[in-house]
């Protein structure tokens, strides 16, 4: 078994200042061309071999050519570097190789799982705020969104990965519906996958705007006191995760709380949490506990800002995607994406 690379964090030779605004102008890279090259890398764990060859028959269908520093399914089902693709160092270069080639207009994270966090460190900064370019993926990818952001300002694309998109069977349409919505918006055709919706307000505001910060919400707050965590002061925290249950949810926003993270928060954003929120907790003693929807409700009572919930975006179909970073409006319900993941 390979030695276990130690995890440290490298001083960068222009590291970014802690006083940084919470609101930066937004770097946003290009949108890709239909033939554009793309490039391909699992930050986190491995993907099942046969879901990634659907994935690049997808991509490739759709004209693009792609590139992979390394196989994203080298790992599967293995535990050389326990639930990742590779060490964090490996995995790190593999990305920043991917927004040094001019020639990659995109890159596209096979799919999420673990490992992430461990990279941060290995991450050359300075490099990917000199190539710009739209970074998509979900989940275990919160954790690159955030840092890009906090040091350098990058928009990134949360959406689910396309490569476990292409995979769904052609029967399973809200699956079809999220991977053409997903490019769609991924080459800017799209603006607002969300325009037109309405979705229920536990809030005690109608109206905020801020940049979108969040994502897998275990994730996001595994970020905490580290130097790679998204300031959530003045913006709208969005936030998805899978199958939590509610006291664990309670748990994880209770964190931030204490952590002062919600002090100046501006609004919420909730996706699916792959559960049915509204049934009770079944509790070890056999009695009926608080659900997922009594827990929110309850949290952000006590919070006077506009707290959404129920929209399309997390491990479920439809998902639609957001931008990490960019800018958007609340507004009676209704979601208004102001800001795009690039620029053509």
């Amino acid at each position: 078994m390979p030695k276990q690379n130690k995890i440290t964090i490298k001083k960068e030779k222009n590291p970014p200042t802690e006083n940084q605004p919470n609101n930066p102008t937004p770097l946003l890279g290009k949108f890709p061309k239909p033939s554009s090259l793309l490039g391909l890398t699992s930050p986190s764990s491995a993907i099942d071999p046969k879901k990634l060859k659907s994935g690049i028959q997808y991509l490739k269908s759709a004209g693009h050519t792609i590139t992979m520093p390394i196989d994203p399914s080298k790992y599967f089902e293995r535990f050389d570097y326990l639930f990742s693709n590779g060490s964090p160092k490996e995995r790190a270069k593999a990305l920043i190789s991917l927004f040094k080639n001019p020639k990659v207009a995109a890159i596209i994270a096979a799919r999420g799982g673990y490992g992430a966090i461990e990279i941060l460190p290995h991450l050359d900064y300075a490099t990917i705020k000199h190539h710009p370019k739209i970074i998509a993926g979900f989940s275990d990818c919160t954790a690159i969104f955030s840092a890009i952001w906090k040091y350098c300002s990058l928009v990134s694309l949360h959406c689910y990965c396309i490569p476990l998109l292409a995979s769904q069977p052609k029967e399973n349409t809200a699956a079809q519906q999220t991977l053409n919505i997903t490019m769609e918006y991924l080459k800017g055709k799209l603006k607002n996958p969300y325009k037109g919706m309405k979705f229920p307000n536990i809030g005690g505001k109608e109206k905020a705007s801020g940049r979108l910060i969040g994502g897998n919400l275990a994730t996001f707050v595994s970020l905490l006191g580290s130097p790679y965590e998204a300031s959530l002061d003045n913006n709208i925290l969005f936030f998805e995760d899978v199958n939590e249950p509610p006291y664990k949810i309670s748990r994880l926003l209770t964190q931030l709380e204490l952590a002062g993270r919600l002090k100046k928060i501006a609004g919420v954003l909730i996706g699916d949490l792959a559960m049915d929120i509204k049934k009770p907790f079944d509790s070890p003693n056999g009695k009926n506990g608080p659900s997922a929807l009594t827990v929110l409700e309850r949290f952000f009572s006590r919070y006077k800002i506009p707290v959404l919930i129920g929209l399309p975006f997390g491990h479920c179909f439809p998902c639609y995607p957001l931008p990490f970073g960019g800018l958007a409006e609340i507004s009676g319900g209704k979601l208004e994406l102001v800001d795009a993941c690039g620029v053509n």
